[in-house]
């Protein structure tokens, strides 16, 4: 992974368990905690997608790489 993918990854990871914490804790509103939840669902999602975009693309050209 590269560094903006593990950085999307974490920071959705954090964001999402950070937010249940606060929640739990009733720092912040049940609405707020939802909205952290899923923009951090939507940046772990998006560092996964560019690492799963990036891995397949690898597999395609040593798989072209192979065949000649």
């Amino acid at each position: 992974m590269t560094t903006l993918e593990k950085f999307l990854f974490y920071f959705g990871v954090a964001l999402i368990l950070g937010s249940a914490l606060a929640r739990v804790s009733h720092v912040i509103e049940l609405e707020q905690a939802y909205f952290l939840m899923l923009i951090g669902a939507a940046l772990e999602f998006n560092g996964q997608s560019r690492y799963n975009r990036r891995l397949r693309q690898r597999i395609e050209e040593l798989e072209a790489q192979s065949g000649r």
